[in-house]
């Protein structure tokens, strides 16, 4: 039997570090949000991110649905897939609603971008340039679309 690779792990353990770094730094509050977002965007990667593998890890997450399609995709999946994730999760279709929780979704995204990069997770000859410029363009969309979301809900008040 192959033994893992522990130079790459999955989604699983990246969340799981990421969050043993900042949940215990942030506010009573943030940390709750933390934990919306976090199962949130977990709920997006099972349901929503295999469009973004090729074609031998899609098979791989088949293959290991079949077994236990519950976490397949964060068990089996590595950095760079979830790099490639992270701007269909800021779509304005998963956005959450509250504008507390969608301002901490783009934090969250925004802080394991970068966490990921500096963890050197991430490497520039795993990540295409277009990718990271992707991400840059979702985030900034994002906080625009937040911005005038909020500005507009001031002018009601």
């Amino acid at each position: 039997m192959k033994k893992p690779d522990i130079s790459r792990p999955t989604i699983l353990s990246l969340l799981d570090a990421f969050c043993t770094d900042f949940r215990p730094v942030a506010k009573p509050g943030t940390r709750k949000r933390l934990d919306l977002v976090i199962g949130h965007l977990r709920q997006f990667l099972e349901s929503d991110a295999d469009n973004v593998l090729i074609q031998p890890d899609f098979e791989i997450l088949m293959a290991e649905r079949q077994l236990d399609p519950v976490g397949a995709f964060e068990r089996t999946m590595h950095a760079d897939d979830l790099f490639y994730a992270l701007p269909q999760y800021l779509a304005p279709e998963r956005a959450l609603t509250d504008p507390l929780a969608r301002r901490a979704q783009i934090d969250l995204v925004a802080n394991l971008c970068s966490w990921l990069w500096e963890q050197r997770y991430l490497r520039a000859h795993t990540v295409s340039e277009c990718a990271v410029i992707d991400m840059e363009v979702s985030l900034r969309r994002s906080r625009d679309t937040l911005r005038v979301a909020r500005h507009a809900s001031s002018l009601r008040k």
